[in-house]
């Protein structure tokens, strides 16, 4: 089964209890034991590789320092956008 759920990046890391529990909807009974299961399951800290400030400043670094007017002239020729100089 594929789960879906509010929080999807912390399931397409592959990530399960405690981080993320999975309930079938409508399972009232499934939703309560999960409830009291994350209420009583004390979890560590937990950042996302991709999240860390690490990773954020070098995305930064790789915004700001990249010169976007060759990538955007491809992009602009690829839906033939006509413009004027």
């Amino acid at each position: 089964m594929v789960w879906t759920g509010q929080q999807d990046g912390l399931i397409y890391q592959g990530l399960d209890e405690p981080y993320v529990y999975h309930v079938e909807i409508g399972d009232r009974e499934g939703l309560k034991a999960a409830l009291r299961k994350a209420m009583s399951t004390p979890i560590e800290r937990y950042i996302a590789p991709h999240m860390t400030a690490l990773s954020f400043l070098g995305r930064m670094k790789t915004l700001l320092e990249t010169d976007w007017r060759p990538v955007a002239k491809t992009q602009m020729q690829i839906v033939d956008y006509k413009y004027h100089t």
